[in-house]
């Protein structure tokens, strides 16, 4: 089987990571982020692609010139704009896989945009934090070029479970799931907060291994929240689409909405310029770091 010449449509912390790999494995990959276009993330962009090993290309159009499979990894914000922008640059015998996490309604207008151009698509979900995998996260797939991108994908090493030739398949589970795990993160903010201004957030969480037992409370509350500090804008930005996608539903998006309020004021409270290494890793003392009413010590 003749190995893929891949191209990545954003550059972020996901896609070197997956390009990476790719290149490692020994696919043909390419890169183009429209950070390039800024002076001031240009460099960074550039040094991951040397880092992942990626040849970065001009544009969009020279991006996409050859490619067999093309990954779109950007922001669900601007991922309907670079489906229209890589449309006229496109052909019959490529597959465009949408990799953001984003609502069904969302992928379905993309694969509408794409139609066109003869291009296969593939609706797209991460099923995990890509640092550390990389290209080998699970995946999940679905959509009309959804078997030959899993096929292209497990070739070079990476782990797909394709869902249905239906586009938004992937991404109802992908949102859905990410209702229920960002829930918790919002909850695990909202009770170390209140406890800790007692004093007693570890013992909430250690109780919760009394009523709930099989889980390291603790140490799963400083994971996700963890996550906040990390990415909490994105993740508050992604139950955006979890409330699009449920009020398309005909549903009203109660937690979806109370959840992605939670995780932005989470990330006013910790301030801009929070990072893993300038807070603490316990839960109780991120609660502390994000309460602005906590009592001084």
């Amino acid at each position: 089987m003749t190995t893929p010449r891949v191209g990545f449509l954003g550059l972020g912390e996901a896609g070197a990571a997956i390009a990476a790999g790719f290149a490692a494995a020994g696919a043909s990959v390419r890169a183009y982020d429209l950070a390039l276009q800024d002076p001031d993330r240009a460099d960074a962009v550039t040094a991951r692609a040397d880092a992942a090993g990626v040849e970065l290309a001009d544009g969009t159009a020279e991006l996409l010139s050859d490619r067999d499979l093309v990954c779109s990894l950007v922001t669900s914000d601007v991922a309907v704009r670079v489906a229209q922008d890589a449309a006229p640059h496109l052909g019959a015998g490529q597959v465009y896989a949408d990799l953001n996490s984003t609502e069904p309604a969302q992928m379905e207008r993309v694969a509408e945009l794409l139609g066109p151009s003869g291009a296969e698509f593939v609706d797209g979900a991460l099923m995990a934090g890509v640092p550390g995998p990389g290209h080998r996260v699970p995946v999940l797939m679905s959509g009309p070029g959804a078997e030959r991108a899993a096929s292209w994908w497990a070739q070079l090493g990476g782990e797909v479970d394709v869902l249905s030739d239906v586009v938004g398949a992937a991404s109802v589970v992908k949102l859905a799931r990410s209702l229920v795990v960002k829930g918790l993160e919002s909850l695990f903010w909202e009770s170390a907060i209140v406890a800790e201004r007692y004093g007693e957030a570890e013992r909430v969480l250690a109780s919760l291994g009394t009523t709930l037992p099989g889980e390291q409370w603790n140490e799963f509350a400083g994971y996700l929240m963890g996550r906040t500090v990390r990415h909490g804008e994105r993740r508050a930005h992604e139950l955006d689409g979890v409330a699009r996608m449920l009020e398309a539903a005909g549903l009203d998006p109660h937690m979806a909405r109370a959840t992605g309020a939670r995780l932005r004021t989470v990330v006013a409270g910790l301030g801009p310029d929070a990072t893993p290494a300038s807070l603490p890793a316990d839960p109780a003392g991120l609660a502390r770091a994000a309460d602005d009413d906590a009592p001084a010590t």
